[in-house]
Formats: structure tokens, sequence, C-alpha cells
């Protein structure tokens, strides 16, 4: 196999092939386990523990390292505290711990100021009308809701907006819609929220630290707006081997909300729905953030929603605002509320639940699947009572549903947990097939004839843009593996090698450019001793880590080599 490359003399350099061989050596060991009881959690399948080898842009989990010196080598070396931040689609928040244990997780708690103690904050932020930012989670919500409305119409407020990139191409100039309909680029959005975030940490830190810290970042997907399924086992040392990928889809807690709201717009007819949500998104926001509140009950009860001023105000001036329930089933006005009962809730859940249900069952009917014991229900929305008995009825004949009392906190604890000891996770599933691009002789009877090319200085005749596969979709990775792999060049002169790095979502391929092919990077490694010719070697180290794989790419003649890191999150 050849590995296809560039030099400065001739426009088609390559490798020619040398036997292939592939040695695997773990790197990682950890010094302790983090213990997990096996009564508890023993081959758990859990709804929030998705691959970081399936990167997903609708949440995620950063795990911060402090430090009292210059950033080490080693992520945990010297760390004093790790915090581990959980962005997630609906609401936000993060734990931290000292770095030597975590026996002792500290819970941030949100909102007392305003009657709240949550363990996380909406992820809703807002802007000025300078686009500068100005507020974050329970503040924003609070300010924005009393700006008057002349104001507010030149304000930018953002919530849910993690879900606009979710099956939506992520570029670096894409724009976000605020509440209001203004737009402001995504990427100051984010990066605004993040920001916060982070110096709240700190700060938050520092009232019992005065020293200068540092920070490392590594990320992780977890729940938000979208539901993620994976499967993990539990070994005998404690640690969790991967035995399914990420799946799952947009059917979180903000479908539930979308539906509310369409029930809204049936209800309040005759275009009272749509002028109220044009003219008050202030007071529309703080009613969907109350029904929010209430889906994710554990009571089997019916909720009551009140009517805003404006809104009713709006919907008086059509007709008495109690006709307007009295042709719907399961919602009743109630003297500034409106009743609606326990049953019509459960058919807002009807989507969700149908995709959750489905999504399960492919997954745990698959044969490698038959040791799974538990299903694990952890977010912000598996709370919701309607959630779980739809699960528990589906499935608990064959499987114990566990739910931990805190599920909202019970990821971003997780994180902390593994930031402390990152090795715990001993291996991942990978959501693609990774490969590189080679060459090979060329074969008439296989090889595209437009591909074809000779070699300028004694004719070899080979193929080029070949795939050559170094790890496949669905194949068990061991975190911090070393797989090497060895190739020669195709041009005894050839003075450097260009190592190009290719993904795709089939098994296998024959060519890098074949459709649903995605080049990922690449990297030229100088080649300045030609006396072997043919006869030398490049050695291709890969180490697959959590949410990215690094490229050492060495020419063994003359030792100079080059390193490329691919980010899964950037894929």
């Amino acid at each position: 196999m050849l590995l296809q490359l560039r030099r400065r003399q001739s426009i088609d350099s390559k490798l020619f092939p040398a036997t292939q061989q592939c040695q695997r050596k773990p790197k990682c060991e950890a010094s302790s386990s983090v213990y997990a009881d096996p009564s508890l959690y023993s081959c758990c399948k859990g709804l929030s523990c998705p691959s970081l080898l399936a990167p997903s842009l609708s949440s995620f989990t950063g795990i911060f390292h402090l430090h009292t010196s210059a950033l080490p080598s080693a992520m945990t070396s010297k760390s004093v505290f790790v915090i581990a931040m959980d962005f997630g689609t609906s609401f936000s928040g993060y734990c931290f711990s000292l770095a030597s244990g975590a026996d002792q997780i500290r819970q941030v708690y949100w909102g007392a100021e305003y009657g709240f103690k949550t363990p996380k904050t909406p992820t809703c932020i807002l802007f000025n009308q300078k686009k500068e930012f100005k507020k974050f989670g329970y503040d924003a919500i609070m300010k924005y809701k009393s700006l008057p409305s002349s104001e507010a119409d030149n304000w930018y407020f953002f919530q849910n907006f993690k879900m606009k990139l979710y099956n939506t191409k992520v570029t670096s100039d894409m724009g976000l819609k605020a509440s209001n309909g203004k737009m402001l680029p995504a990427l100051k959005v984010f990066s605004e929220s993040l920001r916060y975030l982070k110096e709240h940490a700190l700060n938050t830190i520092q009232e019992a630290s005065f020293e200068t810290v540092y920070i490392h970042l590594c990320l992780c997907v977890c729940v938000g707006g979208t539901i993620d399924i994976t499967v993990h086992e539990i070994q005998e040392n404690h640690y969790l081997k991967e035995l399914h990928k990420a799946s799952g889809g947009g059917w979180g807690g903000n479908r539930v909300d979308e539906n509310f709201i369409d029930f809204l717009r049936e209800i309040f007819d005759d275009g009272v729905w749509n002028e109220y949500e044009e003219k008050y998104p202030t007071e529309l926001q703080h009613m969907v953030y109350e029904f929010g509140l209430q889906k994710c009950s554990a009571s089997r009860e019916e909720v009551y929603i009140r009517c805003y001023y404006n809104l009713t105000k709006l919907a008086e001036r059509k007709k008495n605002i109690s006709l307007f329930f009295k042709k719907h089933n399961g919602v009743v006005w109630c003297d500034g509320v409106f009743m609606v009962t326990y049953e019509k809730m459960k058919t807002f859940f009807n989507y969700s639940i149908r995709n959750i249900i489905h999504t399960l069952r492919v997954i745990l009917d698959k044969p490698e699947m038959a040791k799974v014991q538990y299903i694990l229900l952890v977010g912000g929305f598996s709370s919701s009572i309607i959630l779980r008995d739809a699960i528990s009825e589906a499935f608990s004949e064959g499987y114990r549903i566990l739910c931990p009392l805190d599920a909202q906190a019970a990821i971003v604890k997780g994180a902390v947990l593994f930031g402390v000891n990152p090795c715990i996770v001993a291996s991942r599933v990978s959501a693609q097939t990774y490969g590189v691009a080679v060459a090979q002789k060329f074969d008439a009877a296989i090889h595209d004839h437009s591909k074809k090319r000779i070699s300028e200085k004694d004719g070899y005749i080979y193929c080029i843009d070949l795939f050559q596969k170094l790890v496949g979709i669905d194949e068990s990775v061991n975190i911090n593996e070393d797989a090497q792999h060895y190739f020669t060049p195709v041009e005894a002169d050839q003075t450097e090698a260009e190592f190009s790095f290719y993904c795709t979502e089939k098994q296998d391929a024959q060519y890098v450019d074949e459709e649903g092919m995605e080049c990922l990077g690449s990297c030229t490694v100088p080649m300045p001793d030609t006396k072997l010719g043919r006869k030398r070697q490049l050695k291709l180290d890969i180490k697959f880590g959590l949410t990215e794989f690094k490229a050492t790419c060495t020419d063994i003649t003359s030792n100079q080599r080059r390193t490329i890191t691919i980010d899964f999150l950037s894929v």
C-alpha cells in the first residue's frame, strides 16, 4: 500500500508499498479508579452517555483543570481543581471538586435571588442595543422580561440557540436569530455564553483561592435539546467500555415546549396568538419557562398555567376569553389561569417518547446488547414522570429503569469524576471510518484509469487517491492506544511526503474522492536523505483519544517527523 505524497520536484510524488504492520500499544494506565456500584450500573445503557467519537453540537461538558503553575505536560498533573461545565440546550451549570479526589463534589445553585434554587440556569443570553453582552441565565430572562416592549425590540435575547446547530452545516460566519428576529453572529453568542460560565466558575473558585490559575479544556457530548443514547459496560476494574456509539435525535424537552405552543396557537385563533407572539415576546418567554418547569414535574397531576395580562387583553378584544377554550379537550379556563389535564400533557410528549422508545428498541434488540440489564435516565428532561412512566411501561419487563434523584446534575457530576480520572473511560466506539490517502501499483482490473500515474524516473505505474482504512465505523478503540503503520516512497528521490486523512460513514471505501468522504487534514514530512531510495520507510503512529486522534508521521531515515491532531468536534 502506498501513502499519497507531494514533493516540490514533481506534482505526483508517492509512497511505495511496504509490508503493512499494525502494532497497538496501550499507553494510558490510571493510578486509581473511580468505583461504580455494579449492582446499579453493570452493563448499563444510558440516555446521556454519548460517544465522543460521535460529536454532537447540541450539548457538551467542558472539563477545566486549574493549576497553580505553568501548564504541565500531563492533563491532571499539579491540578488544584476540576470544573465540569454542562453547557446544555435548555439549561447550563457546573460542578467542581479538588483534583486530588471527587469525594466532595460541589454543586453550584442558581436563581436564589428570584426565588429559585436550581442546579442549572436557563441557557439564555441577552445583548443590548450595541450588541454588548449583558446577562446570562435567570438574569437574562428577568432583565429581558422587565424591558419595555419598545426597548426590547432593540435588544438581542437568545434561548435554545444550540438547537440551531442541529442538522445544520456549521460555518464560522453563520448567524443566529434572536427572539425578536434580529441577527448576531453565532460565534459571538456561543463564545460570550461560554466566557460567562467560565468566569463565573473561576470567581467561585477564587473566593477560596487567590492564586493564579491556568486552564485546560476538553469537551464531551451530553444530553441537551437532543436525546443521546449509548451503551457501556462496567469492567472488573470499574472502567467503562463503550459498546454502542451515540444515537439519538432532536426529541428532547424543547419539542414538548413546541407542541405546547402549537396547542396555544390552536386555542387562541383568529389572529390572537400570532399578534401576541409578535408584540409581547418577553411575556411569552415567561409563560413557556413556567410551562417548562411543570413539564418535568414528578407528579401525575394537572398543571395550571397563568394566562398573562397581554394575552388576556388581546383575547378579550375578540370575545370572552373562556369561549376560546370551549371547543378544546383537555384544557379548562379557571379565572386567570388555564388548567391542562394530565392526559393532555402526555400528548405533548408523544413525538419525543415515540422516537426515544423506537431508538432504544433498535439498539437493545441487537445481539451484542443481550447482556444489558439497566436503562439509566439522566438529564433534566428525565425528571418528567411522563417520560419515565413511558419508558418503564415499554422496557420494565426486561430491564431495570434507573433515574437518580438529581437527574439534572448527574451529567455534570459525572463529568467531574471523569475530569479527576480521565482513564476511567477505557474505550470508545468509532462513529466513522477513518483512513489515509495512499497509492498502489496500478491494476487495470480494479483501478480507475483516470487515477493512473507513471513515474517520470523509471516508468513505474501506480494508482493514486486510494483509501486505506485505519479504524472502521462501530469499531471499538482503546483510548490512548497506539496503532503503527509503515510505508515506503514510490519515488527513489522523493524529498517529502504528504499524509492526508479522511473519514466516511461507510464501512470502507476505495477512493478518497468518493461521495461522503471528508478530508480532515494533512501534514507533510521532510525526507531529505534520499540515499536509500525506495528502501526508506515512513512510520505513521495513530493515537485515538476521547475527542481527537493524533497522527505522528516519521521519516525513519532522517528522523524528521510531523504531528497533526484531528478534532472530532470540528468534523
